[in-house]
């Protein structure tokens, strides 16, 4: 009886550490619908209970960005605390808004005030994309807050994007990475000297109307849109002194020599620093099927890069790389990692230079057979609207004459300073 018992013991205690474990798993979801994911970031904040933080390298003050503010206003109105952190170099805040902001109690700060005194940080911009709910919920990915990359009435989106939604202990990693690049060197308090009180109260009266419709709204429950997956890292870099940590870089480069089987490379700007090549070059060596996505030089919204890209199409080609040149309608600017089918990494990480030496950003590594598959079919999807290029010598057949030519420009120009390509 005794035997029975201390059995029925051990088992009722291994199912309770079984199902503590699995309560614990993050779990992820994919936004890959424009609409989709403005509804479910604005869901979020709406439904905070402790904290809202956002990290973002661009916000304006269009119709999308005024959803997103009158939500963190009505939020913090409520008692929540929020903190914003966003590029000062490719925002477009007013002095009026983030005076509306501070009225609220919204704490804000600017990253990279251009600085003589501190000239480190002019060489740093923040590249973030990063929404943070109560320590738990993380968003992240390639989407801005403003009308190019979410729908609006008045504009057409300029981008095609996909963000992931992490819920879990990952969530709590990006607060934190969040809460130290709030409290680094490169984070300045905004002093307002003057505002202009006409749109200061065209923008009260704007947030107060959507606040109003907000406190209507009934939140909808997201957690449909979530499933299990094996393991979630948050990665981010160092800012307490310049240059910064290479800790993601690290990151990627370990999970790229790892690969056995395949390596898939989405980026809308494609620029391999030089140690992501040799990994690449090497990897191809012993037989990783390797295939980089990224966007024509018809539809990139930087030449430079564009041209650097195409200088480096031989070197690809020769390595056996496969090639796809993306043709939406729209500028791609997903930025993608997939390893062996079943790691992926997502996050603000371009393949370029700038995000290798400078940005600051923030991936998370996610290690898990059924969201590899997903991405994979995402990236699928993708490739309808590529060209691949197979030859050195192909032309893709999208790209106009005027754009070949001014892209031979740029190629020339390369050639003769190629140090330019450290800074792309």
């Amino acid at each position: 009886m005794k035997t029975t018992s201390l059995k029925k013991i051990i088992s009722i205690l291994f199912l309770l550490i079984f199902y503590c474990n699995v309560s614990a798993r993050d779990s992820i979801a994919i936004l890959e619908n424009d609409s989709l994911a403005l509804n479910f970031k604005l869901n979020q904040i709406l439904q905070a209970q402790k904290s809202i933080s956002l990290s973002y390298y661009s916000i304006y003050e269009d119709e999308v960005g005024l959803k997103f503010s009158a939500a963190i206003c009505l939020k913090a109105q409520q008692g929540i605390p929020v903190q914003v952190i966003v590029e000062k170099s490719r925002s477009k805040l007013s002095n009026s808004i983030i005076q509306l902001y501070k009225n609220y109690g919204i704490q804000i700060k600017y990253y990279n005030s251009f600085s003589l005194g501190e000239s480190y940080k002019n060489f740093s911009w923040l590249h973030d994309k990063l929404l943070v709910i109560d320590s738990l919920y993380a968003v992240l990915g390639g989407r801005n807050l403003n009308n190019k990359y979410y729908p609006s009435t008045t504009d057409t989106t300029e981008l095609v994007d996909i963000e992931t939604a992490i819920k879990g202990k990952a969530g709590g990693d990006a607060q934190k990475y969040i809460h130290h690049l709030f409290n680094s060197r490169f984070a300045n308090n905004i002093n307002i000297k003057k505002i202009d009180s006409t749109h200061y109260i065209y923008l009260k009266e704007k947030i107060d109307s959507l606040i109003e419709l907000f406190k209507k709204k009934t939140p909808h429950q997201s957690n449909n849109l979530f499933f299990p997956v094996n393991e979630v890292k948050f990665l981010q870099d160092n800012y307490k002194k310049w240059p910064k940590s290479k800790r993601i870089a690290h990151a990627i480069l370990t999970t790229l020599q790892q690969a056995n089987k395949s390596i898939i490379v989405v980026s809308p700007y494609l620029i391999p620093p030089i140690p992501f090549m040799k990994t690449l070059k090497k990897a191809s060596k012993r037989g990783v099927d390797i295939m980089l996505m990224s966007n024509s030089p018809q539809i990139s919204d930087a030449p430079i890069i564009a041209a650097a890209y195409m200088n480096d199409r031989r070197k690809y080609l020769k390595h056996k790389m496969r090639i796809f040149e993306y043709n939406g309608n729209k500028m791609l600017h997903d930025k993608l990692f997939l390893i062996d089918d079943s790691i992926a990494i997502v996050g603000s990480y371009n393949f370029d230079n700038i995000s290798y030496r400078m940005n600051s950003e923030n991936i998370a590594i996610i290690k898990d057979t059924n969201f590899g598959k997903k991405i994979l079919q995402h990236i699928q999807t993708r490739i309808k609207d590529c060209f691949e290029v197979k030859n050195v010598c192909d032309k893709n057949p999208y790209n106009s004459r005027k754009m070949l030519r001014r892209t031979r420009a740029n190629r020339a120009l390369l050639r003769i300073v190629p140090f330019i390509r450290r800074f792309l």
